[in-house]
């Protein structure tokens, strides 16, 4: 019996999301299959099982983002026959039938449609040719006459038209998003990586995602910098890390390996430049201490950053019925790293918010001789109502003794409006301090699907020291986005920023926004009592990460006047209270654009449309 089963394929992503092979053309039933597909690094590959006997081919190389290229398995009932544009690529003995049944395409016939091992790209001339004259013909074919694939305008043909998504909001093409990381700036351009799935709006598959910019507002995307299923080191996903310039000026990424292989899990490795993208190390650079102190198995995301005193590196961890750390490593080079204790350790019992273990510690200066650390708090699982996105605290850092000093002992809240986690940052070449954001959407999985897309970042915010607080302010390259200014009487829109000033001693500002004519968000600045009131009817149908209707106190708000900055991309709300507040939060626009309203007497307002930064 002579079978032939090819297709052509140009894929926009090679990773499989459990470690199996994906399938392009598959059938069976129970124990016997037959696969066409790619397995979890790229490569070409086919399996048939017949109850009995199991048979795995696989190519030596792997698959080009984009390219196409045609796949076939070949059986002449004594050989099967993986074949690439025509040429053999693995073959192996086979004496008998193969098994039948109803062909599937796009998935493995054991899984169902959009499950895990369904595959990410086009497919086209899909065929089963059972003539043996016919199928040795058509097996000898070469790579399909098609263009190749732009992979960055696939993905955005993929993520449809939600009314959510945001427009100037930094986020990849389509699909998942987490924090935006390793931010670093090379020869006047930045540089942004961040955690990505191409595969669709969900978490799995975990790559660098990379995007460049002259102006930190409009970014052009570029192939993803690492994926799993070309970093041997990191097999299950490229999680968070950072990035800093080397010796010759060369940006290097350091980033947690995830292999599920291993315990733990996660380690530190590091990536280097090679032609127009990076190559990663084999092994580890720096695995989890044996130390039974810390809580297993959580041991992620490096922060590295070099001062004239050498290497540092924070990398986020836990201590058994204490609360989070950050672990500190020192080097003479980046390469060989010793530890020099912890920077910091959590007080769970005075400050069960701040978790029992620490995402993502970031350490930034501000201000002559103070640094910032932020830390974003993890849980195993989250006790109710302790919801702190991120915490931070201003200390004295000490290169020479390797040691931070926190001027409060307390941690800070650094955003009250439940949205804002993920911090990551860099310093300018101009010399500002630059923190990025994930603003987590809140939207169920299915509704991330229906989408099209997950998650974008937060704005890019100026961070500074007054007295003894820390300033955020959004950068001010956003005013570029400024196009058509409004009139007070009548602001809204899907896109626009607005500036309010009313007087402290006054009534509380309140300002609010409606969508087709109901209340979506109310917020309310009480300068007196130093509150901040977020209402928001409804939000519990469209957000599972905030409650209807909060207020978070004490807020840092000015004595004198009381100055608002508001920012409302689609979906997205962002407010800045002063120099010293941020409040991160989601309304539904689904049924309209919203409108603004203040009904608070106050001095002045100024309003913009603006412009959306295609991303």
């Amino acid at each position: 019996m002579t079978v032939l089963v090819q297709a052509a394929f140009a894929p926009l992503s090679l990773t499989s999301l459990t470690g199996r092979p994906s399938g392009l053309v598959s059938w069976g039933q129970g124990d016997a299959h037959l696969t066409l597909g790619y397995d979890r690094f790229g490569r070409p590959s086919a399996e048939v099982s017949d109850g009995s006997r199991d048979c795995q081919l696989v190519a030596d190389k792997p698959l080009a983002l984009g390219r196409w290229v045609r796949l076939a398995l070949f059986a002449d009932g004594t050989e099967l026959q993986l074949l690439v544009d025509g040429r053999t690529a693995a073959s192996a003995g086979w004496h008998g039938p193969l098994p039948t049944g109803t062909p599937v395409i796009g998935r493995r016939a054991d899984q169902a449609e959009g499950a895990d091992e369904s595959c990410c790209g086009r497919l086209a001339d899909v065929e089963v040719v059972c003539d043996p004259a016919e199928a040795r013909r058509r097996a000898a074919a070469g790579s399909p006459a098609l263009p190749d694939l732009d992979v960055v305008a696939e993905l955005r043909a993929l993520r449809g038209e939600d009314p959510n998504r945001p427009e100037y909001h930094f986020m990849p093409p389509a699909h998942w998003m987490n924090e935006p990381h390793a931010p670093i700036q090379v020869d006047g351009v930045h540089h942004l990586f961040y955690q990505a799935n191409r595969r669709g709006p969900f978490w799995g598959a975990i790559e660098w995602g990379h995007a460049i910019s002259k102006d930190l507002v409009h970014w052009t995307h570029l192939p993803p910098a690492l994926t799993p299923d070309r970093t041997t080191v990191a097999p299950d996903g490229v999680w968070s890390g950072s990035s800093v310039l080397g010796e010759s000026g060369e940006p290097l990424l350091y980033f947690t390996a995830g292999d599920f292989s291993r315990t733990p899990d996660q380690s530190v490795a590091l990536a280097r430049p090679s032609g127009d993208g990076w190559i990663a190390d084999e092994a580890p650079l720096v695995e989890m201490p044996d130390d039974p102190d810390l809580v297993a198995g959580q041991f992620r995301d490096p922060f590295v950053w070099r001062e004239t005193s050498g290497w540092f590196m924070l990398v986020g961890a836990g201590v058994v019925d204490h609360g989070g750390t950050a672990l500190l490593y020192r080097s003479p080079d980046g390469r060989a790293w010793t530890s020099y204790g912890r920077l910091l350790v959590g007080d769970r019992s005075r400050h069960p918010e701040t978790g029992e273990m620490w995402e993502l510690p970031v350490l930034l200066p501000i201000g002559d001789d103070r640094h910032v650390f932020l830390v974003c708090p993890w849980w195993n699982e989250r006790p109710a109502d302790q919801i702190v996105e991120v915490a931070h605290w201003i200390g004295r850092w000490d290169p020479e003794s390797a040691t931070f000093t926190p001027d409060h002992p307390e941690p800070r809240r650094f955003d009250l409006g439940r949205h804002f986690t993920g911090p990551s940052g860099n310093v300018l070449d101009d010399g500002r301090t630059i923190l990025w954001s994930i603003a987590q959407d809140g939207r169920t999985p299915e509704a991330q699907r229906a989408g099209g897309w997950a998650h974008n970042a937060g704005l890019p915010l100026e961070l500074g020291l007054a007295g003894e607080r820390l300033t955020i302010r959004p950068i001010r390259e956003l005013e570029s986005l400024r196009t058509a200014a409004l009139d007070p009487g009548h602001i809204g829109g899907t896109t626009f920023e607005c500036e309010v000033t009313a007087e402290a001693s006054a009534d509380p500002l309140v300002v609010s926004l409606t969508v087709a004519g109901l209340l979506a968000l109310e917020l309310t600045i009480d300068a007196t009592r130093q509150l901040v009131r977020l209402r928001r009817p409804g939000a519990s149908a469209y957000d599972v990460w905030g409650p209807d209707e909060y207020e978070e106190g004490p807020a840092v708000v000015p004595a004198d006047d009381v100055r608002l900055r508001l920012f409302v991309d689609h979906s997205m709300v962002e407010a800045y209270v002063g120099d010293h507040t941020s409040i991160t939060t989601r309304i539904d626009v689904s049924a309209g654009p919203p409108e603004l309203s203040i009904s608070t007497p106050y001095t002045s307002c100024r309003a913009w449309q603006l412009a959306g930064a295609d991303n």
